[in-house]
């Protein structure tokens, strides 16, 4: 990631405009007609009432056995992993008429869209999702790209509830960095993004008139940054055809994809706060806008805010639901508590033939791993198997730094990959209705800066810090410095059918990205009601800011 490229030397626009035009309409046709093939016309939708509770855990908690797999027969292909990636994977081949089984290690199938209840204090009981807080693309509309590959994967059952002309509002905390609110003018403090390009640059050019021409500019790479997908779609385009348009595609590949977030803002503006306003979203993709690419950045706006933001009716474990149900009304199924202890390969190494599961050999001509390369390439299959495969340079960029070893170098990892932020996330139940206590719909970013490099920066530094005197024997104590950004939600608004489900209750969250390695010691050691009362005050340590952010910024909610 680095500056701004230029255009392709000698590459006038008009022929880079008309390469680029061409490899659009060969990848539009291609996917037309790749949809065409493939696919039936969903089913007629079932929607409404939304199915008992039992019948929604008996579906996506089936646990695997070898009776179970016998009675669905020898699949054509295994996918590991359930989460929305292996479940479209599979419902997308079932629909090309193979057989699919997913197995999956957890309790519950759904990956990031699991949702888990709680008994509160109060006896009564909570329910909370773990990973999908809100989604854009025009869900509303069932003619969207968006809408039509959800409705591809639950087979046109699941329901989107709007969550209003809002869907994020960025500010300043004063209870992460009191110093810097109290220098800001009250203006610049906050910024609310709508459902709207026009009302947000209404909203943005209020508070930075003299802005207008670097408000254009991002807005205009917002519009066009879908044009920097074009680097992947060209991917499966036969080469001959990408020849003459090769300039253009390393073009565009620089530009959106080589250029990180901070650069472009950079590039157009020199109000630091401007730019952290228009940045905001980072933490949407978890990494600070200086590691990210503008693309991304764009993308992840326009996702937005041509729509606003929607959250799935009956919460986020419907969208396991009725994908598992596509699976297996096409003959599949999708097993858990079925953890993969290895991916068997061939003789050669070269192509895998199934998966071992419980003792078990499961047999397949495909086999699809979903759970990510790290934990494929380091988990799934031995090393001196990787080493004889085509997969071997994979290998090579795999971290192999412990970071637990207070020996290790932390310099053995540069060039490598890295494993992604960690979050923390802290649950609240609260004992009455989301109308009762006036929760908003819309998300609430909170920041100690609008500098958000440095926000990581100072972060990562007091972590360091900290390990380093738990280290040398010391107590835990509170890491240093503000968590570099917080993010609130109350699901429990989102969802229209809450009240249905849940009674007069409501939920909130609060996620905040954190170092893994402050929790590195309790790692392998089991739930985590069972890891010991050092887990649970190294958790403390993490919770009680946390909770004090939300009851800052909504202090009706205190107890």
């Amino acid at each position: 990631i680095g500056e701004a490229p230029q255009p392709p030397e000698g590459a006038h626009p008009a022929v880079m405009l008309a390469l680029a035009a061409a490899v659009g309409v060969a990848l539009a046709l291609g996917c037309v007609w790749a949809w065409a093939r493939s696919f039936k016309t969903p089913p007629a939708r079932d929607v409404g009432v939304l199915p008992p509770d039992a019948e929604v855990k008996a579906r996506i908690k089936n646990g695997f056995s070898e009776k179970k797999l016998a009675a669905v027969g020898s699949p054509d292909v295994i996918v590991i992993g359930s989460g929305v990636s292996g479940l479209m994977c599979a419902v997308i081949l079932g629909r090309l008429g193979k057989k699919v089984v997913v197995l999956e290690q957890h309790g519950k199938a759904g990956g990031a869209t699991h949702a888990f209840g709680k008994k509160g204090s109060d006896g009564r009981k909570y329910e909370f999702d773990t990973g999908l807080h809100y989604i854009g693309g025009e869900m509303g509309d069932r003619s969207g790209l968006s809408r039509k590959l959800f409705d591809l994967l639950t087979d046109g059952k699941l329901e989107w509830d709007a969550n209003g002309d809002v869907y994020d509002h960025a500010t300043l905390s004063e209870e992460l960095d009191r110093d810097t609110w109290a220098k800001t003018p009250p203006h610049l403090r906050d910024i609310r993004w709508y459902a709207s390009p026009a009302r947000c640059m209404e909203e943005l050019l209020g508070k930075f008139p003299d802005e207008g021409k670097a408000l254009r500019k991002y807005f205009a790479m917002v519009s066009n940054a879908v044009i920097g997908t074009m680097t992947f779609g060209s991917k499966f385009l036969p080469s001959i055809l990408l020849m003459p348009a090769a300039p253009v595609l390393r073009y565009i590949k620089a530009k959106w994809w080589g250029t990180s977030a901070t650069a472009f803002l950079d590039s157009i503006t020199s109000n630091a706060v401007l730019r952290g306003m228009l940045s905001y979203i980072y933490g949407d993709v978890g990494v600070a806008p200086g590691q990210m690419p503008a693309g991304l950045l764009g993308l992840l706006v326009d996702h937005y805010i041509k729509g606003g933001s929607f959250y799935p009716r009956g919460g986020s474990r419907f969208i396991a639901y009725h994908a598992v149900g596509a699976i297996e009304r096409m003959g599949g199924a999708v097993f858990v508590r079925a953890p993969v202890a290895r991916i068997l390969l061939d003789p050669s190494c070269s192509r895998a033939v199934g998966v071992e599961v419980r003792g078990a050999n499961v047999m397949a001509p495909v086999v699809i791993s979903s759970v990510g390369v790290m934990q494929t390439y380091s988990r799934l299959i031995p090393e001196s198997e990787v080493a004889r495969s085509p997969a071997a340079p994979v290998l090579a960029m795999l971290p192999r730094y412990d970071y637990s070893d207070a020996s290790a170098d932390p310099a053995e990892t540069l060039g490598k990959l890295q494993p992604s932020v960690s979050l923390m996330s802290v649950f609240v139940g609260l004992g009455a209705s989301s109308e009762d206590l006036q929760l908003p719909k819309h998300n609430l970013w909170c920041f100690p800066s609008w500098n958000h490099d440095e926000n990581f920066a100072r972060y990562k530094a007091a972590v360091e810090e900290h390990l380093a005197k738990r280290r040398a024997g010391e107590a835990p104590t509170p890491v240093d410095a503000p968590f570099p950004a917080a993010f609130i939600s109350f699901p429990s608004a989102k969802d229209s059918a809450w009240a249905e489900r849940m009674g007069a209750t409501s939920t909130a969250l609060v996620l905040a990205p954190i170092d893994f390695r402050i929790f590195e010691e309790f790692r392998g050691m089991g739930k985590v009601e069972h890891r010991g009362q050092a887990y649970e005050d190294v958790k403390e340590l993490v919770k009680e800011p946390l909770l004090r952010l939300l009851l800052h910024h909504f202090p009706h909610l205190e107890p």
